[in-house]
């Protein structure tokens, strides 16, 4: 799983950095779940297990984290709190807000920074004066990506009612709400991301006659 939201209020995404090797977890053990699909994921548990942050680092705190060389991991809960989990250094929220994109916070010098996406977020959070989420909508259009790298989704998570406002690429104008609570009661399930955004009445193309003629025949003849 690249992201989630649980039924408590537990969010979480994965973000791609440059290379860092932790190295304050060499002797902890590496975690697995043998009763998961996804054995060694451990975001995968976290949503399933925890209600808080504060769960999920002193839970996390437990096992080797070697394996995040090239990424990093961004939790936030219904009470208002978030951190960023590095690998050796956890980023607590101060303030108001909290901002991640794709450079390591505790190594900027590494790569991917100054960042134009987290300088645009920081002072539109800055100036924000109404929590909406049309005003976050504004945030995921000023700062999406096209071109050789291009944002393929976009979500914005009430945390507390557990609705998730879901776009497509970057079309902010077409926006799908999902009830995540209603989504649990259907039971597991799998949704394709692009079949939600198909126009009303879409159908795949006709099928055609199978062709009939000769089986064989003589090149121009």
């Amino acid at each position: 799983p690249q992201a989630g939201m649980n039924d408590q209020g537990l969010w979480y995404d994965g973000f791609m950095t440059p290379y860092l090797l932790p190295v304050n977890s060499s002797e902890k053990p590496y975690f697995t779940d043998p009763d998961a699909y996804y054995k060694d994921n451990m975001a995968e548990y976290c949503g399933r297990m925890f209600s808080t942050i504060d769960e999920i680092i002193e839970f996390c705190l437990n096992y080797n984290f070697d394996l995040m060389t090239n990424n990093q991991n961004f939790i936030a809960d219904r009470n208002g709190n978030s951190a960023i989990i590095e690998g050796d250094d956890i980023i607590y929220k101060d303030g108001n807000f909290q901002v991640v994109t794709n450079f390591l916070q505790s190594h900027p010098e590494l790569g991917w920074y100054p960042c134009w996406r987290y300088e645009t977020a920081v002072s539109m959070l800055e100036n924000m004066t109404d929590l909406t989420v049309e005003y976050f909508t504004d945030i995921g259009n000023a700062t999406h990506q096209d071109g050789n790298y291009w944002t393929v989704y976009s979500w914005i998570a009430d945390l507390k009612n557990q609705i998730i406002y879901f776009y497509y690429l970057y079309d902010y104008d077409n926006v799908v709400i999902i009830d995540l609570k209603e989504e649990i009661e259907k039971g597991e399930h799998y949704i394709y991301i692009g079949s939600l955004f198909e126009p009303e009445g879409n159908q795949g193309p006709a099928k055609l006659e199978a062709p009939t003629g000769n089986e064989s025949g003589s090149p121009g003849e």
